[in-house]
């Protein structure tokens, strides 16, 4: 498709119609629910500044030559994805990968799409996502695993002494503990610590 085959008013209100629905969601997704108790902001970004790139270039080449477009789209996201130089986290993975999703579902929409069936997509990824974060992240705080020796502290009548004993050692505030594994032969414990990340600046 040439850019002189659509009035160009015709094809600045599809972008910008698509591209605010993209926004609002991804919006929705990364700063309502992803922060909401977390402090990653770096991840935030990335999945923002991901989501309107892959937006913007699969909708255009999805415009000039669906077939050959969506194939090179697909291609360059999930090479992007897979050299990556930093190893992300797999929630954190979840996330771009939604983030994604919801640009590619945006932009590659076609005419026989309605309105209605593109805000169910959008609906129907951003419910998903957010219900099983919830159900399984809801504390929404950064954990790290540790092994433990003093397994006298692990009664439960001795849970305010473990959190001072982990906050004093770790330097963190600490509050809560999970205990995943007990080795007895070794007499230590793998907990999951979980504590309040520190802001910066």
């Amino acid at each position: 498709m040439k850019l002189t085959d659509m009035p160009l008013s015709e094809g600045a209100l599809d972008l910008g119609l698509r591209l605010g629905l993209d926004i609002v969601v991804v919006s929705a997704l990364v700063l309502g629910l992803y922060l909401r108790r977390r402090e990653q902001r770096d991840f935030a970004f990335t999945f923002l500044v991901f989501n309107v790139l892959i937006f913007l270039v699969t909708y255009v080449l999805s415009s000039s030559a669906p077939g050959v477009g969506v194939a090179f789209g697909l291609f360059a996201v999930f090479s992007v994805m897979r050299y990556r130089t930093e190893t992300i986290p797999i929630r954190e993975m979840t996330f771009l990968f939604a983030a994604v999703s919801i640009a590619m579902v945006n932009a590659i929409a076609g005419p026989g799409v309605s309105l209605v069936g593109l805000l169910t997509a959008n609906v129907v990824i951003f419910g998903v996502t957010g219900f099983l974060h919830l159900r399984w992240y809801g504390d929404g705080l950064p954990s790290v695993p540790l092994r433990y020796e003093r397994l006298a502290l692990l009664a439960p009548d001795a849970r305010a002494l473990l959190l001072d004993d982990l906050r004093e050692r770790t330097g963190l505030d600490v509050v809560a503990v999970e205990v995943v594994e007990l080795d007895l032969l070794r007499d230590t414990a793998m907990l999951k610590v979980s504590y309040k990340a520190q802001r910066e600046g």
